[in-house]
């Protein structure tokens, strides 16, 4: 776990962890062991877990150096925060608390890699083969279930490169740095996106939670023109109040 982590996130774990499979905040009491995603289709279901993993990996990354594996506490937290608050009278008269799909900046499934030519492992991986017969990248690679989804020739500069794709979400620009100092590669970086797009931001204020979405739109390749925010508070309760909508153009 984050030793790192805010004091409240600590308490916000261990409380919630002696309730039912979720995890909370230290005064909150017990109200979020009643949360039940029942109700939610299953592709609601599946956009709560992608956000979930990428709000996970955005709070590990501010308190923390260097880590691989995203947690699973603070997983489990952010999908049951969406699910609180889509589920709230106040969150299912705005559409927005179920279909918000955050900008994922960095891709954490796959990885673009461009091994240097004089390595045998390039063949191997030219047959979907994912070992390479080096400890330190097998390590990283084989032994976190990535595998080669595809591969691409660019003969215009004269580059073979391969996207390998991991299915549970991994801190994989921490690995692609580590894959990068092997010296076996000359390109190896996550298979994110440019731009910017949509996002859920959720903060600890005093005795309540904010949980804000934000619509993001407007030549978003380029960063987005406008962003629209839609706050919702979470009281001690578990009450969700929705506070307002800022346009902000």
């Amino acid at each position: 776990m984050n030793r790192f982590l805010p004091l409240f996130y600590f308490s916000f774990i261990l409380v919630f962890v002696s309730c039912s499979s979720v995890t909370g905040i230290d005064d909150f009491g017990n109200f979020r062991s009643q949360i039940s995603d029942a109700s939610l289709d299953q592709e609601t279901k599946d956009l709560f877990e992608k956000n979930s993993a990428i709000l996970a990996y955005q709070h590990q990354k501010e308190n923390e150096d260097s880590f691989i594996h995203i947690s699973e506490d603070l997983k489990h937290f952010y999908y049951d925060i969406q699910v609180h608050v889509a589920t709230s009278d106040a969150g299912r008269e705005r559409s927005i608390t179920a279909n918000t799909r955050i900008f994922e900046h960095v891709n954490l499934n796959e990885l673009l890699l461009d091994p240097k030519k004089d390595y045998p492992f390039v063949k191997n991986w030219e047959n979907d083969q994912i070992l390479t017969g080096v400890k330190e990248i097998d390590e990283l690679l084989k032994d976190n279930d990535f595998y080669i989804k595809e591969s691409y020739d660019w003969d215009s500069i004269n580059m073979r490169a391969f996207l390998l794709r991991r299915n549970e979400p991994i801190n994989t620009l921490q690995i692609s740095s580590m894959l990068q100092r092997t010296g076996y590669f000359d390109i190896a970086e996550t298979n994110g996106s440019a731009g910017d797009g949509s996002n859920i931001i959720v903060k600890r204020k005093n005795d309540f939670l904010t949980v804000t979405y934000t619509n993001a739109y407007g030549d978003c390749p380029s960063g987005c023109i406008s962003e629209d925010y839609y706050t919702f508070k979470v009281h001690q309760d578990g009450t969700v109040v929705f506070e307002g909508k800022n346009i902000n153009q």
